[in-house]
């Protein structure tokens, strides 16, 4: 079926004939983990299990519901790769957690009740096809009169070969294809789904435009010598510079409060029929205001990354879980250099910013509002003022 929507972007070469046949692989594969559940279970069932009618209409029951999930899947993937053009990935994982956003979101984009009556629909006539075969009559006929030894030594050589393809397997070994729509196509999507939550990481290369190293050092060191600061070094990657600046050194009290996932749907100065924020559209006329700000990355609370350490949105994990993410150059450490005294006061459900500022000590505040990440306000205040031997008596700044 994704064959079909990715006609016009696949290569029909050859390598569509590889991509069919790692696909295969990977199908055995994550067919092998999804029925492992249910091996076990069989296994361990009593003997003569099945004879009873509920135990016949619980089997048909499970098996209406497999069926049903595997459709379902394959909705779900025609929809993922019509948004994004690749198997499920983090992108699925992330937004997952989400759950109240992405199910509005949904509910709001497709026709909820017609899908899922016409899975069901589709599920019913699946499995009466399968009735009228004869196989499910002629399984639960057998596993009932089965004795325990033969299915036990029937589910071990089952399990030695759903580990040893499952524990080898590695989306790793996927080959290289010219064309990414058909290495994609060589993939399975549930197997995908679970690699991704495992993995818990997107490649940065893959689905950013990008610069090579030195080219993208070159506009850094440009754009420094517009502002008239000096670099230390000849390196292309070193950007270790001075910044000169006439007059006396200003030490005002600095307050930077940031909101998490506010949209510009609810602000008046962008939305002039909302009334939500009346302090902000008195302000706005006597600050700078950006009009024409595009977001480059996929999460919200990426932007409290980039006021806390100047680093562009990173895919997957946030700074704060990735490795290494010790003794980093932060907004806080700049100001504690000049003797201020910094904090980071945080409002609001932690499940979305999972959040200390880089740089800062944290204090909790009590959370203003509540609800998910699209509706909740929360304050961030990375308060930064001089020492009391060096604070100004009445200036103070709001950025």
């Amino acid at each position: 079926m994704l064959l079909v929507k990715a006609s016009s972007d696949v290569t029909w070469t050859l390598s569509l004939v590889a991509a069919f046949g790692w696909g295969a692989l990977y199908d055995l594969g994550a067919a092998g983990w999804a029925a492992l559940p249910m091996l076990l279970l069989l296994t361990l069932l009593p003997g003569g299990w099945f004879k009873h009618a509920w135990e016949r209409w619980l089997a048909h029951a499970t098996g209406f519901v497999v069926i049903y999930l595997l459709l379902f899947n394959t909705v779900a993937e025609w929809v993922f790769w019509d948004e994004f053009g690749v198997r499920f990935n983090f992108i699925a994982v992330d937004y997952l957690v989400y759950t109240t956003e992405v199910i509005g979101n949904i509910r709001e984009s497709y026709n909820l009740p017609l899908i899922f009556g016409g899975l069901a629909l589709a599920t019913l006539v699946t499995y009466w096809l399968c009735w009228r075969t004869g196989w499910p009559r002629r399984w639960i006929d057998a596993a009932a009169h089965e004795p325990f030894r033969l299915r036990f030594a029937t589910s071990g050589v089952w399990l030695a070969g759903i580990l040893s393809l499952g524990l080898t397997l590695s989306e790793s070994h996927l080959p290289a294809f010219r064309n990414n729509f058909n290495r994609e196509l060589a993939k399975n999507g549930l197997w995908s789904l679970f690699a991704a939550f495992w993995n818990n990481a997107l490649d940065y290369g893959k689905f950013y435009t990008t610069l090579s190293d030195d080219g993208a050092f070159l506009v850094v060191r440009h754009e420094l010598a517009r502002d008239r600061s000096v670099t230390l070094g000849p390196e292309v990657q070193d950007t270790l510079h001075t910044v000169r600046n006439t007059g006396p050194e200003l030490r005002p009290n600095v307050i930077q409060i940031t909101v998490e996932s506010l949209s510009a749907d609810f602000l008046s100065i962008f939305n002039h029929a909302s009334n939500l924020t009346p302090n902000l559209a008195e302000i706005a006329p006597k600050s700078l205001v950006f009009d024409n700000f595009y977001a480059t990355g996929t999460r919200t609370d990426r932007g409290m990354e980039a006021l806390a350490l100047s680093l562009p949105p990173t895919p997957g994990r946030s700074m704060i879980k990735r490795p290494r993410n010790e003794d980093m150059f932060t907004l806080g450490s700049v100001f504690r250099a000049k003797g201020y005294d910094t904090a980071f006061i945080y409002g609001g459900t932690t499940a979305t910013g999972s959040s200390t500022a880089p740089g800062c000590r944290r204090r909790k505040s009590p959370s203003p509002t509540s609800g998910g990440c699209a509706t909740r306000i929360s304050l961030v205040g990375r308060c930064a003022r001089p020492t009391p031997a060096t604070r100004p008596a009445s200036r103070s700044t709001i950025s």
